[in-house]
This record gives structure tokens, C-alpha cells and sequence, in this order.
């Protein structure tokens, strides 16, 4: 009784149904398995490749065919002149081959078939690390922009957010020195699909100047630094910004005093 999709794997019944040499009840088994892991047609193919393949590297015949070969072979040795010891040595001969050949194929299919489930794990392991190397990255970015918060030359502005937009409390820390500006987000009005945040600098009498766009603010972000401004402000714009700001979505202003 095949109690699992791996007993089936390992049981060598899966060799034998390709290459037809399987017991009828052994058919319906292997078939019942089938309809229960459809996954074991994958398997079912690997092995038809790698008999195909081997026989065009070694310029066999299908073990099927080799084996009607022999049959036919064996009817007819009774009717030729040879010693009736010549004629089976030559059957088990060729039996002994043909045995070792399924053989050697069975444990070829298997080291293949294990290779193969080796590199899919070996492969998910990859994923994985690359996942965790990317995460691992991501929290030491995220640790270094914090630790430039608890510098002595940062300063800390809380938004004056707009009456449209009074739920906005953002945080912007910025640092003549090391000229480098971050933001903090504690609350924000939603943006739709085809929106995004934009930072500008606001200089005297010139016109705004457009700086960072973003969406995600689930963290400390950098953003851009123009020495000399007089303010910082974010407004809600077309997702990817643009270069003049639309004031009606005005979120506040950071005013930087000297």
C-alpha cells in the first residue's frame, strides 16, 4: 500500500511504470497516487528525460523495446543450431545487461530526482537569505538615520499643518551641518492611487523648489537638503510629482529658524 507521495517516490514503481515493465496491480497503485499528488506527473516527466537522454548518450534503445528484443530473441533460439548452454548464456547475458541498465537508471533517476528537489530547496534557501539580507540591510539604513536624530546639530520642527489638513503631524529634523533633512511621520491624510507626497523648498521671493516624492511613510525618511531655505513645505500632488506645487493640498509648513 502506497501510504505517501514519498514512499511512492522511493519505492521504484514510478522507473517501472515509465518503462512498462510494472505488475497490473502496481499500475493501478502508481495511478491512484497520481490522481491523489498530481504533483508526481513532474516526476513522471523527469524520468522520461532522463531515459531519454540517456539513450541518445549511449545509443540504447528504449529498455521497452531492448526487452521485446529479447523475447523475440528467445523464441526463435529454439529453433537455431546453437548449444542449448550457448543459447541461455546468451539470454542471461543479455538479461544480466538489461538488469544492470534498469538499474543503473533507477538510481540515476533517483540522484537526479533528489538533485532536483535539492536545487528547488536550495533555490528557496536563496530566496530566503536574499529576503533576510535585504530586511537585515533595510534595519541598519533605518538605524543609522536614527542615530543622526540624537545628533547635537539636529533640530527638530513639528508641522503647522493647514486648516484642510489638520490631522497632519509630521516632524522634520534638519542639520546645517551635516546637511542632511529626515521626516518623521506620526499621522497623514490618505493618498489615492494616483497621488504622492512632495517635499519643496521655499527661498525668499523665488518660486518653490520641488524635492522629494514619496508614498511610503512607514519610516525615518531622508529627503533632500537646498541650503539656504527659509521653510519647507508638503503638499499632496499627481503621483510623481511635479514641478510646481498644487496649494489647494497644501499638507504645512516647516519653518527653519537660523
Amino acid at each position: 500500500m502506497l501510504q505517501n507521495i514519498q514512499h511512492i517516490r522511493e519505492s521504484g514503481l514510478l522507473l517501472l511504470y515509465v518503462i512498462g515493465d510494472i505488475a497490473p496491480n502496481d499500475i493501478a497503485k502508481v495511478e491512484a497516487a497520481i490522481e491523489l499528488y498530481p504533483e508526481l506527473k513532474t516526476d513522471l516527466n523527469l524520468i522520461e528525460k532522463v531515459l531519454y537522454t540517456y539513450a541518445l548518450a549511449h545509443s540504447v534503445k528504449a529498455p521497452q523495446r531492448v526487452l521485446n528484443d529479447i523475447l523475440s530473441q528467445t523464441k526463435s533460439s529454439s529453433n537455431n543450431t546453437n548449444p542449448p548452454n550457448q543459447s541461455n548464456k546468451i539470454f542471461t547475458n543479455r538479461a544480466l545487461i538489461i538488469f544492470t541498465l534498469v538499474t543503473l537508471l533507477g538510481t540515476l533517476v533517483y540522484q537526479l530526482y533528489k538533485n532536483h528537489s535539492l536545487r528547488e530547496n536550495y533555490t528557496q534557501v536563496n530566496v530566503l537569505k536574499e529576503n533576510c539580507d535585504e530586511e537585515k540591510e533595510a534595519l541598519i539604513k533605518q538605524l543609522s538615520l536614527y542615530k543622526e536624530l540624537e545628533n547635537i546639530d539636529n533640530k527638530s520642527i513639528l508641522i503647522a499643518a493647514t486648516e484642510k489638513y489638520p490631522e497632519t503631524q509630521i516632524v522634520f529634523n534638519t542639520n546645517e551641518v551635516s546637511k542632511r533633512n529626515f521626516l518623521q511621520f506620526k499621522a497623514l491624510p490618505n493618498l489615492a492611487s494616483d497621488q504622492s507626497y512632495q517635499l519643496w523648498s521655499l527661498k525668499g521671493d523665488l518660486d518653490p523648489i520641488p524635492l522629494t516624492v514619496f508614498e511610503d511613510i512607514s519610516q525615518l525618511l531622508e529627503v533632500d537638503f537646498i541650503e539656504g531655505t527659509n521653510a519647507y513645505a508638503i503638499t499632496i500632488e499627481p503621483k510623481g510629482g511635479q514641478e510646481s506645487p498644487t496649494l489647494e493640498n497644501l499638507l504645512g509648513v516647516f519653518k527653519i529658524v537660523g
